[in-house]
């Protein structure tokens, strides 16, 4: 739901400001004894607004850092870029433009994808990281990455996909601010709360 808390949630894990009142830890470690290299190199965060440089698909999936040829291929599969990609005939050599004035919404967000899949850290986080793209696209790219083993997957969104949501082993149902309700989508189902309601509304 707009405005639950979500992203405030997700800001929260990445320390963008901390907790006044109780605690939050990964692995039994508090969040706030992690530095923030080690913060860094723990989780990736794929947002709604990217920004894109005017510059090469490449240089914005890398951001000029030294990758194999191997994780670039990779990176860009998973992101479901691959299609641009080939369709365009400088390939990764394609230019972006300014903020990539290039690319269409969707092929923005497969980029930015794309340019936190690369990175490998352990823990991804995905904030409405689909929301310029179809259902169609966005079950492809969600079961790609679902499919990356020894990945921890954060999803905010507001897509209400039954078949997605089943495969995610834990939802967390947020409203004012609040974790309403936590679960399974089957146990969340099976409780006819306010989870139950918004997905068979939005059928």
């Amino acid at each position: 739901m707009s405005g639950s808390g979500k992203s405030t949630l997700l800001n929260l894990l990445l320390r963008f400001y901390d907790v006044t009142s109780g605690y939050i830890s990964i692995d039994n470690q508090d969040l706030q004894a992690i530095s923030a290299e080690s913060l860094y190199n723990l989780m990736t965060i794929v947002q709604q607004d990217v920004y894109i440089f005017d510059d090469t698909l490449k240089a914005n999936i890398t951001l000029s850092q030294s990758f194999t040829e191997d994780d670039i291929k990779k990176a860009v599969q998973q992101s479901g870029l691959e299609s641009y990609i080939l369709e365009n005939e400088l390939g990764l050599q394609t230019s972006c433009g300014e903020n990539g004035s290039n690319l269409s919404g969707g092929e923005r967000q497969r980029l930015s994808i794309a340019r936190a899949l690369i990175r490998k850290t352990p823990i991804l986080l995905l904030d409405e990281a689909t929301s310029s793209l179809d259902n169609k696209v966005t079950t492809e790219i969600e079961n790609s990455i679902l499919e990356i083993q020894d990945l921890t997957v954060l999803v905010v969104t507001h897509k209400l996909n039954k078949s997605m949501l089943k495969k995610y082993n834990r939802i967390l149902f947020m409203k004012n601010g609040l974790i309403v309700e936590d679960g399974s989508f089957d146990n969340l189902m099976d409780r006819k709360g306010e989870f139950y309601k918004l997905v068979e509304l939005s059928v």
